[in-house]
């Protein structure tokens, strides 16, 4: 991104943090936060008319050289009304006081209309997309912004990051900082402080699907148990599962003998968080229950393998006769 703001900024794509945070230094550019935030105007691009924009973007700033105008998901309404003509007119119009930027929550395919005109054009624009990270493009994303946090990262550490969050860069941010406190930003973050801190989308779903069989909630647990065998593999899901039961199963033998969550950590050999969780979904069942479920899931295993009945249907079967 320049020092210094453009004049037109075209932000689009799925990632809606990761273009966040790029706005949010075109927003520091303005200077002073204290003048910036009332040189600030933000339109929502379904409800205005063009006519709205045009006297927006018109205004001029109070006590500092430029204002900031944001204009999300302008794009389809000006494309409905057939008023590409007229919205270029008012770009190539654009007074030098105003910063305009267009966001638009899905990527502009090559070609778009509005990426011709800026090819052409001689204003100073920035487009930059902003697609959702995955694999490598998201293990640099990590490294980069651990830099920018004033950290380090090893370039396993950040893949192993990356492999956890799926492609969600919001929760990739709160790790890092969650781990670049733990280390003191005095240290590279290793694979070790992701095994120790940071628990997958994965095992939060498993969780989420637990908890729900735990308060009886069957069409809830379906529900989760749809969405995870649409992303992951069923036998990954299946023995998350069998070791979500069995760890629930043990801290319930635990508590049983008047320990608390920090002892389920220290027996178990688990994150606080991870022992907190499975603490309190065993007390959302009795121990008999918990070896019912098991056993169950045992006999799952077997009959899935040997071919006598389908996983989904197993699976399913399960989450609705628990009671």
């Amino acid at each position: 991104m320049p020092e210094d703001p453009a004049g037109l900024y075209i932000l689009h794509g799925e990632d809606e943090f990761s273009l966040a945070l790029f706005l949010s230094e075109i927003q520091a550019g303005l200077g002073d936060a204290a003048l910036s935030g009332i040189n600030i105007d933000r339109v929502d691009g379904r409800s205005s008319t063009l006519e709205d924009l045009r006297l927006i973007v018109g205004a001029l700033p109070l006590f500092v050289s430029s204002r900031m105008v944001i204009v999300t998901d302008l794009l389809p309404a000006i494309e409905a009304a057939g008023s590409q003509g007229k919205f270029i007119a008012l770009l190539e119009s654009l007074p030098k006081t105003t910063v305009l930027i267009l966001v638009e929550q899905l990527t502009l395919k090559e070609g778009h209309w509005l990426l011709a005109w800026v090819a052409k054009s001689d204003r100073l624009t920035v487009v930059q997309s902003f697609p959702k990270l995955k694999g490598d493009r998201l293990t640099r994303w990590i490294e980069v912004q651990t830099i920018r946090l004033g950290g380090k990262i090893s370039r396993r550490a950040a893949a192993s990051l990356a492999s956890l969050v799926g492609d969600n860069t919001r929760l990739a941010y709160n790790e890092l900082e969650k781990l670049l406190a733990y280390v003191g930003y005095q240290r590279r973050i290793d694979v070790e402080d992701i095994d120790l801190l940071v628990v997958s989308i994965s095992q939060a779903d498993i969780f989420e699907l637990v908890d729900a069989i735990g308060n009886r909630n069957n069409r809830r647990a379906l529900a989760i148990l749809g969405k995870l065998t649409k992303t992951k593999d069923r036998m990954q899901i299946f023995y998350m599962i069998v070791r979500q039961i069995r760890l629930v199963l043990l801290a319930k033998e635990v508590l049983a003998l008047g320990n608390n969550d920090r002892d389920v950590a220290h027996i178990l050999h688990l994150h606080p968080y991870v022992a907190g969780k499975v603490s309190d979904q065993a007390k959302k069942f009795s121990r008999e229950d918990l070896k019912i479920i098991y056993r169950w899931l045992l006999r799952i295993d077997g009959e899935v393998k040997t071919g006598n009945q389908e996983w989904e249907v197993a699976m399913e079967s399960l989450v609705v006769e628990i009671r």
